[in-house]
């Protein structure tokens, strides 16, 4: 019986020192930081929707995008960030799909993004963190020379604002005391919204995006 207390008591005596070390692991990290990240994204066309008035709804296919994506936040110390995030992303449009037809075009949809996020870092061992988190903002949505390819005509021209939100989940290393190296999965949304055109047609459209990508974390 005593051997067995004995034996209880080292093992309890482990898992505090143990516990007490992860709890220091993430104290130092507690306070502002700065962070930065670059990722590659895809836009299934049946996410992304055009709703042109008098012609019918079409899938807007894309090329490979790019994003970057700079924030500056806050680490409350008990597994909790939240931080403020502006972003910017683009990709190269290829056709639109649907009514019976597949339009070819051109050009480029860029977005600019303001959000706020929120984050929930869980440790996996030692260096090591799951984490997960959300976001919401606005979305500044523009074109460059996004047209049919046969007519030159302009599908989208100027900028709109809209709502958009995001869900990330990914893991992170803690390379020193104040820097942590990340890679992550993002999905994003930007809501559907009237779009300008110079046609004088009525143009809704959605966007949506599969980030994968790597950043980098500073913590003052």
């Amino acid at each position: 019986m005593k051997k067995s207390c004995f034996i209880f008591g080292i093992l309890m005596g482990a898992f505090i020192v143990n516990s007490a070390a992860q709890a220091q692991e993430k104290d130092y990290r507690k306070g502002i930081y700065v962070g930065l990240k670059t990722s590659m994204f895809f836009s299934p066309s049946w996410q992304n929707t055009l709703e042109i008035n008098g012609l019918g709804n079409f899938h807007q296919k894309s090329k490979l995008g790019f994003a970057l994506q700079a924030s500056v936040g806050y680490d409350w110390g008990k597994h909790l960030r939240s931080e403020i995030e502006v972003g910017y992303k683009f990709h190269q449009t290829k056709n639109l799909i649907g009514s019976g037809a597949t339009i070819e075009t051109g050009g480029r949809i860029n977005q600019i993004t303001l959000k706020e996020n929120l984050y929930i870092d869980i440790p996996l061992g030692h260096k090591i963190e799951f984490f997960v988190g959300g976001g919401f903002g606005l979305s500044i949505v523009s074109s460059k020379n996004y047209h049919i390819e046969s007519t030159n005509q302009k599908i989208i021209k100027g900028s709109t604002i809209a709502f958009s939100y995001q869900f990330m989940t990914g893991l992170g290393y803690q390379m020193t005391n104040d820097i942590v190296l990340s890679f992550e999965y993002r999905y994003s949304q930007t809501r559907e919204k009237r779009l300008k055109n110079n046609s004088g047609l009525k143009v809704d459209g959605d966007f949506n995006a599969h980030q994968i990508g790597f950043g980098i974390r500073y913590t003052f």
